[in-house]
C-alpha cells in the first residue's frame, strides 16, 4: 500500500507502506527485492502473488540475500535495505549513487532514496580507493543518507569512505553501535555524521561544507577521535543534549548547543 491510507480497515501484521515491486502492471507477482516478502504474520510473502523467481529489475528494494556490489559505479533507483541477517558489501573504489527520487516511496523520506540499514554494511575502502556515497545530481540534500536502524547488529564497518550530497550523511541509531573511521562527509544538507544512540565512537572523521559538521542527540557516551572539521554552515560539533560526553581532538569550527 503505497498511499499509506486505510478506509475502514485496520493495519495487521505484516503491514507497510511501500511499493511492493510487482513484475509489471499486468502481472502482479512479487519480484526478488520485494518488501513483500517474508512479511506476513507467519513469515509468507504478502501481496497479490507471492515471488517465485523474478528478479527485480534495478539495485532497489530490499536484498535478502547476502549481496556484493561490483567494482565501479552503481546506482538506486530507490531506498536500498538491508535486512536482519543479510551482509551488503561494497568493495573499495566502489561508487554507490542515489536519485532525488524514490521508486519505493517509503522509509524515513519517501521522496529521497536512501541506504536503510538493519543487517550488516561492510564498506571497507583504502586510503588510495576510498568508497564513495553519492547522488546521481550534484546538490546537498539530493538523497536522504545512511541510516544504521536501531536494531542493526554489531559488524557494520563504514571505513575509507565519502558521504556527499545526502540530508544527513550518516545517521547512527544502532544501539550495538557500528565501527566508523577515515570517513569524509561533505555537502551534506544538514549534519554529516548524526549520533541518535550512544554508546559510540568514530575517529579520522573529516567533516566539511555541511550545515553541521556533526551532531549529537543521544544520552550518553559518544567518542570522537582525530577529526577535522572546516567550512561547516552552523556548527562543526553540536550536542543537544548535556549527558552526552565528546572527547575530540583537532577540532575546528566547534559549537554546542
Amino acid at each position: 500500500n503505497v498511499s499509506g491510507n486505510l478506509v475502514s480497515a485496520v493495519a495487521g501484521p505484516g503491514y507497510q507502506s511501500a511499493n511492493p515491486l510487482y513484475v509489471s502492471a499486468a502481472n502482479r507477482r512479487l519480484t526478488s527485492n520485494s518488501p513483500g516478502r517474508f512479511a506476513g504474520a507467519a513469515s509468507e510473502d504478502i501481496g497479490y502473488f507471492p515471488y517465485v523467481s523474478d528478479a527485480t529489475v534495478g539495485l532497489v528494494g530490499t536484498l535478502w540475500t547476502n549481496t556484493t556490489l561490483p567494482a565501479g559505479t552503481s546506482t538506486t533507483t530507490g531506498d536500498l535495505t538491508v535486512p536482519a541477517g543479510v551482509t551488503l558489501t561494497i568493495p573499495a573504489g566502489a561508487t554507490l549513487a542515489f536519485p532525488p527520487t524514490d521508486l519505493m516511496q517509503s522509509g524515513n523520506d519517501t521522496g529521497r532514496s536512501e541506504l536503510r540499514v538493519f543487517g550488516t554494511l561492510v564498506a571497507v575502502g583504502t586510503a588510495g580507493s576510498p568508497i564513495t556515497f553519492t547522488s546521481t545530481g550534484s546538490a546537498a540534500s539530493t538523497w536522504y543518507g545512511i541510516d544504521f536502524q536501531a536494531t542493526a547488529p554489531a559488524g557494520s564497518r563504514l571505513e575509507f569512505a565519502v558521504v556527499e550530497e545526502a540530508v544527513t550523511g550518516v545517521w547512527h541509531r544502532s544501539t550495538a553501535g557500528a565501527t566508523i573511521r577515515d570517513v569524509t562527509v561533505r555537502n551534506n544538507g544538514q549534519a554529516g555524521l548524526r549520533f541518535v544512540t550512544a554508546p559510540a565512537s568514530v575517529s579520522n572523521i573529516t567533516a566539511t561544507n555541511n550545515a553541521t559538521g556533526i551532531q549529537v542527540d543521544a544520552t550518553g557516551s559518544i567518542a570522537i577521535f582525530n577529526c577535522l572539521l572546516y567550512a561547516n554552515g552552523t556548527y562543526g560539533v553540536r550536542v543537544d543534549f548535556n549527558a552526552a560526553s565528546v572527547d575530540a581532538v583537532g577540532f575546528t569550527d566547534i559549537a554546542t548547543g
